[in-house]
């Protein structure tokens, strides 16, 4: 095992790249743990600004702004452009689009809004708010389908007006900042993998050392089986590094039903964040400077895959382009399924697993016919 040992050996003189990305992302962490307070006293403090959109401009989507005013700050849109910029700007919590015809369809019970929201507790309790008021206009409508629009909402405005007492002792606002967390944590694990791994793998496989232990007895499989070996081993040591900190900064989410499925897809996707690590390696030997050409597609791949793929910013506020682009990459499907464990189906997330292990198995094809091109090229 001298390879390995070599290889483990490299990698500890490298522990002050290891220690800065560990205090950067405690750091990060830290200011999430800061922004936990009491999520009731955040709702009731803030005030939930709505942007509409009106194509309709009929009885109903005027009675629905009108309501809509009365509980929180409504600003009016025409660009839905606009209104989209202030969604990701964060000068709104929640936008709301009336289509043409909605009054019409919402009466034969087909109508449907388009709506997003930040992944704060506001926008989502404010859509739950529409989502009743709607509910209950078309249930008054059917029980009554004689009875005018402004009628059913004079019947409906005492019952929304009534005060619901919210228990926030175990609120989502808990799981979105664990969600955040996770999703910042898949910059980290690639940009940690691909520098550190990829580095180690360069210096190993430099064109004269690697010349001299394809001289020594060992057979060019056992070299290249070691090297792996040390470089997942690096992995390992890092997913069981931060599976620890989830589980002493969120322990009701790691140790909940669902905890099992955050740290299995946790462990897919670094497995992925591997594979595309010893490839780089495999890649960049070929240039003059390979640590320099290391440096900037490292930085180039896990910070335009954290900004397209939705580590930094919910996938929801991503435009659809972007979104194409970014789903040629692993981050893109780990982030995505994140989403899913807490709101989709497990079928849905085994899908974002077999994408993932695809991902796995392209690197690793990929660096075995890199691989075998070498070994030719030094025999």
């Amino acid at each position: 095992m001298q390879v390995f040992k070599l290889y483990w050996k490299l990698t500890r003189s490298k522990w002050k790249t290891f220690l800065l990305y560990l205090l950067i992302y405690l750091s990060v962490f830290a200011l999430m743990i800061g922004f936990r307070n009491d999520s009731a006293t955040h709702y009731e403090a803030s005030t939930v600004v709505i942007g509409v959109i009106d194509e309709d401009h009929s009885e109903l989507s005027g009675l629905l702004t009108d309501y809509l005013e009365k509980t929180h700050q409504v600003v009016f849109y025409e660009d839905a452009h606009e209104m989209q910029d202030g969604l990701f700007y964060q000068y709104l919590n929640l936008t709301l689009h009336i289509p043409d015809g909605f009054e019409e369809a919402f009466l034969d019970g087909q109508g449907e809004l388009d709506y997003q929201g930040n992944q704060g507790l506001s926008a989502s309790l404010a859509s739950r708010n529409i989502a009743f008021y709607l509910e209950k206009m078309y249930a008054l409508h059917r029980q009554d389908p004689q009875l005018s629009l402004s009628a059913q909402q004079e019947i409906l405005l005492p019952i929304l007006s009534q005060q619901v007492t919210v228990d926030f002792s175990q609120s989502n606002q808990d799981q979105s900042s664990f969600v955040s967390a996770l999703n910042y944590l898949s910059y980290v694990i690639m940009a940690l993998l691909t520098t550190m791994i990829s580095s180690c793998l360069i210096e190993m496989r430099d064109p004269q050392s690697y010349t001299r232990m394809l001289a020594s007895p060992m057979s060019a499989k056992r070299i290249t089986l070691e090297l792996l070996l040390g470089a997942g081993s690096f992995a390992l040591v890092i997913l069981f590094a931060f599976s620890l900190i989830l589980m002493h900064f969120f322990p009701a989410e790691i140790f909940s039903s669902q905890g099992a499925l955050w740290l299995c897809h946790l462990g897919i996707y670094t497995l992925a964040c591997y594979t595309l690590s010893v490839l780089l390696s495999h890649l960049v030997t070929r240039f003059r400077h390979p640590k320099d050409v290391l440096t900037m597609l490292s930085q180039l791949i896990s910070l335009g895959s954290a900004f397209l793929g939705g580590a930094f910013l919910s996938q929801s506020l991503i435009n659809s382009t972007m979104s194409r682009i970014a789903s040629f990459t692993p981050l893109y499907w780990y982030v995505k399924g994140n989403t899913l464990i807490q709101t989709g189906t497990f079928s849905e997330l085994a899908v974002c697993w077999g994408l993932l292990a695809l991902f796995t198995l392209a690197f690793a094809l990929l660096t075995m016919y890199v691989n075998f091109h070498d070994l030719a090229r030094h025999q």
